[in-house]
Order: C-alpha cells, then sequence, then structure tokens
C-alpha cells in the first residue's frame, strides 16, 4: 500500500476529496485554519478583558481637563512602550508608595511596631501591589515595584494581542476612552 504525500494524484483520491466536500467534510487544513481563527478571536477577547479589568481602575477625575490629560499621557505612555517593546518606568517618578504595619502575627515587635509592609501604585496604569513578606521595608518597596512591573508587562501583552497588527500609533483617546465607558457599563450592569 502506498503511504499518502499530501497531493491528490490518483483518480480514487480525488473522488475521495470531491465526496468529501459534497457530504459537507472540511478538509484538514480548512479545519486548522478555522481553529486558528477561534484561537486568535479568543486570545484577542481575554486581553481585551484584561485591558478593560485595567482600565476600570482608573479613578474619577473632578474634572474633564484632568481626565484628559490623565488619558493623554497614559496614551503616549503606552505608546512608547508598544512601539519600542520596552517598559518605560522610572521607580522615582512613576510610583506611589504607601507603608503601612504589616498584617502578620510573626515577627515580633519590628513587625508590630514598624511600617515595612509596601504598597506600589504605578501612576499611569494604576496597578498595586502589596508586599509584606520581609522585615525591611525597602526589600518589601522592591518586590512591591518588581510584581508592578510583571503586571505592567502582562498589561502590554493584552495591548500587543489586542492590536493585531495595527501600528501602536494608531491607538487614540477616543479608543481608550470607548474602552473606558464600556467598562463602566459592566459594571453597572452587575
Amino acid at each position: 500500500m502506498r503511504e499518502f504525500d499530501g497531493n491528490y494524484n490518483s483518480q480514487r483520491d480525488r473522488k475521495i476529496q470531491n465526496r468529501n466536500k459534497k457530504q459537507g467534510h472540511r478538509t484538514r487544513k480548512a479545519q486548522e485554519a478555522e481553529f486558528k481563527e477561534r484561537g486568535k478571536e479568543r486570545r484577542t477577547e481575554v486581553s481585551k478583558r484584561g485591558i478593560l479589568n485595567v482600565l476600570g481602575k482608573f479613578p474619577e477625575f473632578s474634572s474633564k481637563e484632568q481626565e484628559d490629560r490623565f488619558i493623554e499621557d497614559y496614551k503616549n505612555w503606552l505608546i512608547k512602550c508598544l512601539a519600542d517593546s520596552k517598559i518605560y518606568l522610572d521607580k522615582e517618578n512613576d510610583f506611589d508608595f504607601k507603608f503601612q504595619r504589616s498584617s502578620k502575627k510573626a515577627g515580633g515587635q519590628n513587625v508590630n511596631k514598624v511600617e515595612s509592609s509596601a504598597t506600589a501604585i504605578h501612576k499611569k496604569t494604576f496597578l498595586r501591589s502589596r508586599s509584606d513578606v520581609m522585615r525591611d521595608q525597602v526589600k518589601n518597596k522592591e518586590l512591591a515595584m518588581k510584581e508592578v512591573a510583571k503586571q505592567i508587562e502582562e498589561h502590554l501583552k493584552d495591548w500587543k494581542i489586542y492590536l493585531g497588527s495595527r501600528d501602536p500609533n494608531s491607538i487614540s483617546q477616543e479608543e481608550i476612552l470607548e474602552l473606558i465607558i464600556e467598562q463602566l457599563e459592566a459594571k453597572l450592569q452587575k
């Protein structure tokens, strides 16, 4: 018996192919293409939900000008990161930190008296992380910043998937506002 090489050379092979088409059978390539397309749609939807989750954390602003300025800064930072495929983080200017006493029971007097727990908040995305693993405030601050950096990396990956082959410079302030509105409407429906 001869092996099938992927080409429908024989008359018998062509008959089988035609019969399958008439009966509604799809070729393996067509099935693979459809599966790949569905997977791409799912990834795009999941990434959009990730983006909406981050945009939903944006604060409410007291004025339209303040909101526009914040979204413009976010958009410019986002485009710069996506265009250069690099995360731009300035430890001094891009983060707010909050320190509080650790909620852990163990650790003795140091944990109970010193504000060693650190929360890092990224000013552009409002992604946050809290660390109270160490007994030292500086180490907890570094750990919290590293965790926020991982979250930002995921956020940028979501944008890359969502945009697909689009140029990052095509992101408009209106598109970001539409996504924020979509997130707010979803919250109101719950």
